[in-house]
């Protein structure tokens, strides 16, 4: 394979097994697997999933002919952190995942052995950190949820990506004791808010108030594979059926969970419009076919003229 294209695939997957389990901040040994499609370089295989919700969907890497120590390395890591980054040889790479090590197996697969590597993310800080939580008489919903995530290790918190309904607590105040993702699922069940984990860093918004992001523009110019319109039959309307979209396309790493998506289709122009993004799925391969991302459950965002 020619490796001076300028469409040559490149995936990245770093591993950091930490150096004392129960202070992961003191850092770790760091492995780095990469893949190009060449011979020289690994076969990298991902499924990776996202979505706009709290609970993580296991994601999924492949790694095909470490060698034995390397596998057995893995097999016995507890407690490591996952990324993985995807681009082109001729662009930058993006981190698309981050996230818990949670398990790896071997299974041969003819000539070849491969290395399945399964991981949540936030699963570290969210479903393993047990919290302490009290709100008093004029405190802020705001103000609680950011404590809360900050106290998740090895995520990131920015209040810039938090935005939550502007409550404020009375009299009687919130108090719960669990972990930190069954305690943030209790407030958004009250208050009305989502939040989720991507990429080490933690969202949270107002239902039906989506981030101010830039939207993402999908056409058949830069990748659009296909676009298909999502029914739900329990609509009082008929004309309020049409609730959203699933997208194919190229793989496009700048598609988020959360974040919005503009259609500019020829081929299939009645569903052109901005819509927001509920579930993505990335899928690579380095040496095969797989390169796409489809974006599910896709809803209006402000609905195209021609569906109103």
């Amino acid at each position: 394979m020619n490796n001076d294209g300028p469409f040559i695939r490149n995936v990245q997957v770093k591993i950091v097994i930490p150096l004392n389990n129960a202070d992961p901040s003191q850092g770790g040994k760091t492995y780095t697997f990469t893949g190009d499609g060449s011979a020289k370089k690994l076969r990298i295989k991902f499924t990776v999933h996202k979505h706009m919700a709290s609970t993580g969907i296991p994601s999924l890497m492949q790694i095909y002919n470490l060698t034995r120590e390397l596998r057995q390395i893995l097999s016995e890591t507890t407690d490591a952190t996952i990324t993985l980054s995807a681009g082109w040889q001729n662009t930058q790479i993006v981190q698309i995942f981050k996230g818990a090590l949670l398990y790896v197996t071997h299974q041969r697969d003819g000539a070849n052995i491969v290395t399945n590597l399964l991981s949540i993310e936030g699963y570290f800080g969210s479903i393993k950190q047990f919290i302490d939580a009290t709100a008093i008489n004029g405190n802020m919903l705001q103000a609680l949820v950011y404590s809360l995530a900050s106290e998740m290790p090895d995520i990131d918190v920015d209040m810039n990506f938090i935005n939550v309904p502007n409550i404020t607590f009375g009299n009687q105040g919130f108090t719960y004791a669990g972990t930190t993702d069954m305690t943030l699922d209790k407030l958004s069940r009250i208050y009305g808010f989502t939040w989720w984990i991507h990429n080490g860093i933690f969202y949270a918004k107002t239902d039906g108030q989506p981030f101010d992001y830039p939207s993402v523009l999908v056409n058949e110019s830069n990748g659009l594979i296909r676009a298909d319109p999502m029914l739900f039959l329990a609509a009082d309307a008929l004309e309020n059926r049409q609730t959203g979209i699933t997208v194919n396309t190229f793989f496009n790493p700048n598609i988020k969970a959360g974040g919005k998506i503009k259609l500019q289709s020829v081929l299939n122009d009645r569903l052109n419009g901005e819509y927001e993004v509920h579930n993505i799925t990335h899928m690579g391969d380095t040496h095969g076919d797989s390169w796409t991302t489809i974006a599910e459950n896709a809803r209006f965002f402000i609905p195209s003229a021609s569906l109103r």
